[in-house]
């Protein structure tokens, strides 16, 4: 069935509520994927200046809190200087920290040059890099679940992650969302270099 057979068979469904549309909708939800996660990619990524909100020091079982914090500080920022204007895809960064299983977080977005930080939020310039990274469709668990091949796949390569990692959400509707894209990377290096 393609994308628009389906749709205009929601559509219709909606008007009318045929049990036979109902019934055609429902086998293609059930056959496709929970979630998916692209082949990994290894790439040369611009600079840019980043707005962000940030946490530290945070264990990881408490980084969805400390996420969600940072996150509503930034939206209000955002909100407060560029009043109306939708909001470019959040970038969330992982800084692993020494100790086990701590992270400094930061939430942001890619803003114009000589954006002003407001109350807590900073700016700083994000250098160009060498990144290897994976799109993710799929909720935070499909999310997680990337790291694991992508870092497989660097080590393979001959590559090793010098900066955590970080995570764009391109599309996100909510942590249990299967309609989610995110593009997970890490900054990475040659190993031998």
């Amino acid at each position: 069935m393609t994308w628009a057979r389906l749709c205009t068979a929601v559509y219709y469904r909606r008007l009318g509520g045929d049990q036979e549309v109902v019934a055609l909708e429902q086998r293609v939800r059930k056959a496709e994927p929970e979630y998916l996660i692209s082949q990994p990619r290894v790439q040369e990524v611009e600079g840019f200046h980043y707005l962000y909100a940030e946490r530290l020091h945070i264990h990881e079982t408490e980084v969805g809190k400390a996420l969600d914090a940072a996150i509503r500080m930034l939206t209000s920022t955002w909100e407060r200087i560029f009043e109306e204007a939708p909001s470019p895809p959040m970038l969330i960064m992982f800084h692993d920290l020494d100790e086990e299983k701590m992270y400094d977080v930061q939430a942001g977005f890619v803003v114009p040059p000589g954006t002003p930080p407001q109350g807590e939020t900073q700016i700083r310039f994000v250098p160009p890099a060498l990144v290897a990274g994976m799109l993710v469709w799929g909720d935070i668990s499909a999310v997680a679940k990337s790291y694991a091949p992508l870092m497989t796949f660097m080590d393979t390569h001959g590559l090793t992650c010098i900066e955590g990692w970080r995570e764009w959400r391109l599309l996100f509707e909510g942590e249990t969302s299967m309609s989610n894209v995110t593009w997970v990377q890490h900054v990475a290096k040659e190993k031998y270099d």
